[in-house]
This record gives structure tokens, sequence and C-alpha cells, in this order.
């Protein structure tokens, strides 16, 4: 057998492969069945939603895959893509049904939980499901792809359809869609019921491809004309779901690809000997480069220097404000000559100074040790001779229950006696004025 012919052979018993009409009919039942909803089944997902809602509610990643795995509603978008993919107009109406039955109860499962909950705060699990993607659509096309071949060509007892209800993830946007209209927060409800949507289109649409795909026969008959409009209406939906999903992936690649050009610009550019950048911003819409320094002073020539290169980076037409000492007061004064004395501009003044303050007092905080560290020396080596050296910063330490800040103080002394670092220690927060500092001992050679 030639090499061809054993590629021909592997993809024929392996790739290329048809369900007979055994599994077909067992593949029909099963998701007929699960379309379904009774009494018992509605109690199931309003305990999912529940145990979902609280996984989102405490951030819990373990707690939420627990109720995807619980939750009933992969059946019936299963079992509408199958109704269309065979021609079952029956089994489309019993899974929209329930289907619509199913997202009322899960959205006010979730409204009413959320209502009583006295945790208000939106999580990192609930912000993660309110902006939807083209690799959601992915996703969920191919995981509906994987259930309907799995469920069509396997035995019962597979893992295959846990696995989709955890990878396409149905039950979480419903609950933050309840989460939404429990706070009135419009952008998290439409944001989450939009995935949500997103997921029911491609699964359902996955399902009715690999329905046809595999084979399965015709239930009932139709017109060549019907089909053709089914076919259309269903391309049409598929399309207006793709458009927005387009649109926040572009969105996000762009606003991915632009942090990266500006990380790269700033490590490039805005790296300046004997001063520390400590904060830097850039804003799209004002098409400007904001960046907080502290140290020497940095020179008119540096700064241009580094607003010339911006365009090398694709930031044409870009300022660069760096705030250093008084050059906060110019860029507001600036920016005041800039601005009419209309309402909207004057919020704009005011919202600027409050940066502006914000970001000084940031500077003299940071700025502060480095006025009074030759003072706070003199003084140390009067009470302790052997002080030769001193250093002053800010720390911070984190603990698993706690976050503290501290000022960190690296005393070095020559070898001689030891030194009593907790009576420095509390000599050093009275000069200081601050609540906590720690002495580390730098032994100095003679």
């Amino acid at each position: 057998m030639t090499l061809k012919d054993r590629i021909r052979s592997f993809l024929d018993g392996h790739v290329y492969f048809s369900v007979d009409s055994v599994r077909q009919a067992e593949c029909v039942k099963s998701i007929s069945e699960s379309s379904v909803f009774s009494g018992p089944s509605i109690w199931v997902l309003v305990f999912a939603i529940f145990i979902a809602s609280l996984g989102l509610n405490v951030n819990s990643t373990a707690v939420i895959i627990g109720a995807m795995l619980i939750s009933p509603l992969m059946g019936p978008i299963m079992g509408m893509g199958l109704a269309l993919g065979i021609n079952d107009f029956d089994l489309l109406k019993r899974a929209a049904t329930n289907f619509a039955i199913a997202v009322v109860v899960s959205i006010l499962t979730a409204t009413v939980f959320f209502l009583l909950s006295p945790l208000k705060e939106s999580q990192s699990e609930l912000l993660a499901r309110t902006s939807p993607t083209l690799y959601d659509v992915m996703i969920a096309f191919f995981g509906g792809a994987a259930g309907i071949v799995a469920t069509a060509s396997f035995d019962k007892g597979n893992n295959v359809i846990p696995g989709v209800a955890i990878a396409t993830a149905l039950m979480p946007p419903l609950c933050t869609a309840g989460y939404g209209l429990a706070n009135a927060n419009w952008h998290f409800f439409f944001g989450a019921f939009y995935l949500f949507f997103i997921n029911t289109v491609f699964i359902c649409g996955a399902t009715y491809i690999g329905v046809r795909l595999l084979g399965f026969k015709y239930v009932g008959k139709s017109t060549s004309g019907t089909t053709v409009r089914n076919r259309r209406i269903a391309l049409g939906i598929v399309i207006a779901t793709l458009i927005p999903a387009a649109y926040i992936t572009y969105w996000i690649v762009e606003e991915s690809v632009i942090e990266r050009r500006f990380e790269n610009y700033s490590a490039k550019h805005l790296d300046f000997d004997g001063a520390r950048v400590i904060s830097k911003e850039i804003d799209r819409n004002a098409h400007t480069v904001t960046v907080v320094a502290i140290g020497r002073e940095i020179s008119d020539g540096e700064i241009k220097s580094a607003e010339s290169s911006l365009p090398d980076f694709g930031f044409n037409g870009y300022e660069l404000q760096l705030l250093q000492g008084s050059r906060s007061d110019s860029i507001i004064a600036a920016n005041t000559k800039l601005l009419t004395n209309s309402e909207e501009y004057l919020r704009k003044i005011k919202s600027q100074k409050n940066k502006i303050s914000a970001l000084e007092q940031r500077v003299e905080h940071y700025g502060r040790y480095e006025a009074i560290g030759c003072d706070v020396l003199d003084e140390l080596q009067t009470l302790y001779p052997e002080v030769s050296t001193l250093a002053l910063s800010e720390a911070t330490e984190w603990t698993p229950d706690s976050v503290g800040a501290y000022t960190l103080a690296i005393v070095g002394a020559q070898n001689t006696k030891p030194l009593d670092t907790q009576r420095i220690e509390q000599w050093l927060c009275s000069r200081l004025k601050c609540r906590k500092v720690k002495v580390v001992v730098e032994k100095k050679e003679q």
C-alpha cells in the first residue's frame, strides 16, 4: 500500500465518518428529552442560578464551574439546532419554548439574588462577562460542534457535554444580566445578555451544521423556497450577532497594540538619568501623554526630544505633558487659556486641577525624604557616632490577609557595637512623623 493510500485510508476511518440510523435515533431522542423542562428541571435550574450568582458575588471560579455543570441550559439550545437540522418543527417549538422559560427564570432568579445580596461590588468574574468578543464566538461554535459530534458518536457517559457547558459558560452571563437589572447597570445587563446570545446562536448553529454533515435524516419536508428562506434568516442572525463582537474585538486589539507601543516608547524615551518616572498615562481623546517624575529637573531639551519621538511610535499629534515641580502650574495656566468659559470646559478644568493636585501630592510624598535625608543623618550621627550612612524609602508589605505601608530605613554603621534598632525606630517615627519604621543595619568596614 502506497503512502497516499495509507493517508486516504486513515482519513476515511478517522476524519470522514457518518452516524448510522441507530445512533441517529438515539441522539435525537437524547437531545429531545434534554430539551424539555419538567418541574425538577426548573428547580435544578433555579438552584444552579443561585450557586452561580453566589460564585460571581464572592468571585469564586470553582463555585461558578460547579454551577455550570449543574445547569440544564445546553439541552434546549442543542434541541433548537437539531430541530432546524432535521426539519422537526414540533421539536423546535418545544425547545424554543423551554429555552425562553429557562432564560426568564434564570434572569429573574439572579435579579432577586443580587437585590437581596449585601455585596454590591462588581467583581472580576462579573466584569469578565460584559465585553464579548470574536473569541467568545469561536468558543461557542467549536464547543457546540464538539457537543453534537460527541452526542451523535459516543456512548452515554462521556464527559464532552459537561466540558462544553464549562467552556461556553451559559450560566454566568445570565447571572451577570440579573446583576445588571438589580443594580440598574445597563452596561452589565446588555453586555452579559449579548454574550449569552452569542453562545446560544453559535452553539445552535454548530449543532445544525453538525447534524447536516453527519447525514441525519429529515423528519419533516420543506420546499426549496422555504429552505432558502430559513437559511437566509439564519445567516442574517449570525451576521447581526457577529458585527458587535467584531467591533469590540477590534477595539480591544487596538487598545492592546497602543499599550504595547506606549510601553516601548516609555522604555526608550522616558528613562531620564537622575529622575524617576512614578506615573505615566496616555489619553487618546485629548491626544496627550502625561508623565509625573521626581528627582532632578528634566531639561526642556530632553522633554522636546522625548516629544519629537512620539510619531515614531504611532502617536502623531500627541503632546507630552511632564509634571515636576512648578511645571504643573504652567500646564494649568496653558490649559486655562485654551479652554473657554462654557460649563463643559469649566468641568474639564476642575477635573484636571484635581488630577494635577493629586499628582503633586504624590510627587511631594515621594520626594520628601530626599529633602530631609541629610539633616536626619546628621541628627542620627549625633546620637550614634558609629552611623555612617542612611537610606530612607517608602515600602509596602503584603500578607495573605492585608496590605500595610511603612518607612524602611537602612542604616550603615561601623562594625563596633550593636545598635539599638528599637530605639532608633522610635526616634525615626518621631522625627519623620510616620506611624511605622523598620530599621535594617548594614555593617560597614572600618
